[in-house]
């Protein structure tokens, strides 16, 4: 029994002090990347999105051809 409540309250200490870190984390941290789709089992994260678009716009902006709006562009992509 003793041995429960011992890892109760390891747990309850662990729980805490992760959470203090995310938060804290959240107001002095720097945003790194973020999930752009899911697809099936794995994710399309905004960096690569942002990267082939880019590559997309420069091919199609350099053979001189006409680019619908950003929005139909990244959807197609996607």
């Amino acid at each position: 029994m003793n041995k429960l409540r011992y890892l109760s309250v390891a747990a309850l200490f662990a729980f805490g002090t992760v959470g203090a870190s995310a938060a804290e984390m959240s107001e002095t941290g720097q945003f790194l990347d973020g999930v752009a789709a899911v697809v099936n089992e794995g994710v399309v994260l905004k960096s690569e999105l942002n990267r082939q678009l880019d590559l997309i716009i420069r091919r199609a902006t350099a053979q001189g051809m006409q680019l619908p709006p950003a929005h139909i562009i990244q959807e197609q992509v996607l």
